[in-house]
């Protein structure tokens, strides 16, 4: 089936994808919004923004957005066959990371094997993602700071979007081969000896 027909996305609007769950006083999404509605508001870039499973508490502030705007598009969990091909048509995957010290996402890993764009939002200085993240070419990490980005932020961003391209396939074939089962088994095994 077409994405296009199910998400409503414009064909010419940049879509973006969090895949996952969301918690008011953990992962918060409020950042994330604001930063879409400043790049269209004050740098004329189409966004769609996508929320793909639980919304928890956050559920009344991003119900409550999209009422006012039309960029913004929420669908519950999906089973893994549903979701790899809607992460793989999605244009920019979105991490947003906890607010507590521990625990990368295994879905970083998951973003770079499909060879996408990444959009890491923080909000600790000392988040793991940001370091996880460093040497991939295609990914932008942006440090919540409290309330509306910075103008600097928004600027980042949008260069982002429209400058920056999905990683080379050689790229993707070494993230593949680095986070590959029997890579890691390797390490592990070594460690061992």
């Amino acid at each position: 089936s077409d994405p296009n027909a199910e998400t409503g996305v414009q064909p010419d609007a940049v879509r973006l994808l969090f895949p996952g769950t969301l918690y008011r006083q953990i992962r918060n999404p409020r950042f994330l919004i604001r930063l879409c509605r400043a790049a269209m508001k004050q740098h004329a870039v189409k966004c769609e923004l996508h929320f793909v499973g639980d919304l928890n508490d956050c559920r009344p502030d991003i119900e409550a957005e999209a009422r006012e705007v039309t960029f913004i598009h929420t669908r519950a969990s999906m089973s893994r066959a549903e979701l790899i091909p809607t992460m793989r048509h999605a244009d920019v995957l979105v991490n947003i990371g906890n607010s507590t010290e521990y625990q990368l996402p295994s879905k970083l890993a998951e973003f770079l094997c499909l060879g996408k764009k990444v959009l890491n939002v923080t909000t600790r200085v000392d988040d793991c993602s940001a370091e996880f993240l460093k040497d991939y070419p295609a990914a932008l990490t942006l440090q919540q700071t409290g309330g509306d980005p910075t103008e600097d932020q928004v600027l980042r961003f949008v260069a982002f979007l429209k400058n920056v391209t999905d990683p080379p396939p050689s790229v993707v074939a070494a993230t593949r081969e680095r986070f590959d089962p029997h890579t890691i088994a390797q390490a592990y095994a070594s460690l061992l000896l």
